[in-house]
């Protein structure tokens, strides 16, 4: 593996990571945690694993103004699951042929820019705050916008799992004992 496969895997990896603050009735913080994928946030018998990830928005300039959040739908295309997309109108939105600029995106990192006829125009690392020109339009990519599939989780049963394997345990351990051993003992 070379350094930029490298740099490219830790960067993968940080995606996976959610922030999560659980709160009381009365709007107090009671804890905070960095969740990701094999560590669950556990609290009051409930556990909160992080199931999924996804981009949920992109936050752009465009000439200047805004931000704006442009929603990102999944794609599939050829089959690839993470492959998200956004369009921004350019010109007249009520026309019926509606032109614009695509945003594609695979993770959190790297946006891929179309112009209005669907030329590659480059790529875009959000918050890097450099922008493109497209068709007479300065666009800057300011965030994108993460979102995560959590599951909750409660198993009052745990316990009573626990003392049956303890319990299974400790009668394997006494079956070892051979049989002479035990009538000796009664005898």
């Amino acid at each position: 593996m070379d350094e930029s496969e490298h740099f490219l895997c830790s960067f993968l990896v940080s995606q996976f990571h959610t922030d999560l603050s659980l709160f009381d009735l009365d709007g107090k913080e009671i804890m905070r945690k960095t969740i990701s994928v094999n560590d669950p946030l556990r609290y009051g018998g409930i556990t909160i694993y992080q199931t999924d990830w996804s981009v949920s928005a992109l936050q752009i300039l465009k000439d200047d103004e805004g931000p704006f959040n442009l929603a990102m739908a999944p794609l599939k295309i050829n089959g690839d699951k993470k492959l998200l997309g956004t369009f921004l109108p350019v010109g007249d939105a009520e026309s019926p042929n509606v032109k614009g600029i695509s945003m594609l995106a695979r993770d959190l990192q790297s946006i891929v820019i179309y112009d209005l006829e669907g030329k590659f125009s480059g790529v875009r690392w959000p918050g890097s705050k450099l922008p493109i020109d497209i068709d007479g339009s300065r666009i800057v990519i300011v965030d994108a916008i993460g979102s995560s599939g959590l599951d909750l989780k409660t198993d009052r049963g745990v316990p009573i799992a626990y003392v049956g394997f303890g319990s299974l345990i400790l009668t394997t351990c006494i079956s070892f004992l051979s049989h002479s051993q035990v009538k000796h003992l009664f005898t």
